[in-house]
């Protein structure tokens, strides 16, 4: 248990690093490997399970996107006012 433990704590650290090196870009691709391996997966459940499996995915996407809007939209707002008084004003 104690070495699964250890690999988890590694894998973690790992992709701490690798997120700090990484740009939106790099966001942007990881996000578009997930969403095509969703629909791949999609297209394998049977009709009788897609709403249940639909209700659910929509479910996580509404409780990940409020949480990263919360930290995004500050931080939007305030470059749009540092892009205003550059430029506009």
């Amino acid at each position: 248990m104690k070495l699964c433990e250890q690999f988890f704590e590694q894998v973690t650290d790992t992709a701490d690093t690798y997120m700090k090196q990484s740009d939106w870009t790099d966001l942007a691709l990881i996000k578009l490997c997930m969403a095509a391996i969703g629909v791949i997966m999609g297209t394998c459940i049977s009709r009788k399970k897609k709403i249940p499996v639909l209700v659910i995915s929509s479910m996580v996407f509404v409780a990940t996107l409020i949480p990263i809007m919360i930290r995004f939209l500050p931080i939007l707002i305030e470059d749009g006012k540092d892009f205003y008084e550059k430029n506009i004003k």
